[in-house]
Parts: C-alpha cells; sequence; structure tokens
C-alpha cells in the first residue's frame, strides 16, 4: 500500500492552501501500490478536451474543492473508495 494525496502535494497547492490541508488524513488514502502508479498515471495523462495540459496542469488553478472532487472521484473509478 502507498499513501495518495487526494488533492495532489505539488508545491503550488502546498502554497495555495497549506500543508496541513495537503497533508491531512482526510486528504490521504491508502491505495495498492500498482494501482496509485495507475491513478498517477491518469493524472500525468493528456485527455481530450483540456488544451493540451495533463490531468494535473489542468486541476492546478481549481480551488481545493473542485481538485478534492475530482480526485474522489478517480478513486471512485478506480474501485478504492464506494
Amino acid at each position: 500500500m502507498q499513501w495518495h494525496h487526494i488533492v495532489g502535494q505539488f508545491s503550488s497547492n502546498v502554497e495555495r492552501f497549506g500543508p496541513g490541508a495537503i497533508h491531512d488524513m482526510e486528504n490521504m488514502v491508502a491505495v495498492p501500490k500498482d494501482l496509485h502508479f495507475q491513478i498517477n498515471g491518469h493524472y500525468s495523462s493528456k485527455l481530450p478536451g483540456l488544451g493540451g495540459q495533463t490531468v494535473r496542469e489542468w486541476l492546478a488553478p481549481q480551488s481545493f474543492q473542485a481538485q478534492r472532487d475530482y480526485g474522489l472521484q478517480v478513486l471512485r473509478n478506480y474501485g478504492i473508495i464506494p
């Protein structure tokens, strides 16, 4: 198992939302290593409709709640949470 941050722990999020919000246990979930690799791959992918940006780049300017909502949906899509 590995820890996954629902709202990403990249530097711009830590600066905007604070380390307490990013590293809070409400923002972290344990996921199997193989699924964590796949989830990270999703965030690095360039999906249609994102203007050539990766998912991570597209999410970066969005609010904490918008990033959290998206992250929870990704976890549902991978069967991590119901």
